[in-house]
């Protein structure tokens, strides 16, 4: 289950502001209890760029009906900016 946490903590430190690893792995503890691992995954495929659920939905192969609630969670969470325009 870490390497979901490990491939999302690479991808935010891929990304101007960084997300440097430690040695005492906190950062991945951080990310434990920030994220479901469903979330995780999702979040490490997403950019930086907007992008429509539907194309989110291929990238993560969800069925984009099955993936808009769990945006919506990771919204009001404060996990990801949405913008339902």
């Amino acid at each position: 289950m870490s390497d979901v946490y490990k491939k999302l903590a690479e991808h935010l430190d891929s990304l101007p502001a960084g997300y440097p690893p430690t040695q005492s792995g906190v950062e991945l503890k951080i990310l434990k209890k920030l994220f479901t691992p469903q979330e995780a995954e999702i979040a490490a495929s997403l950019e930086m760029m907007p992008a429509k659920p539907e194309a989110i939905a291929r990238k993560v192969k969800m069925d984009p009906a099955e993936l808009e609630p769990i945006l919506d969670a990771m919204a009001e969470k404060g996990l990801i900016i949405r913008n339902k325009r």
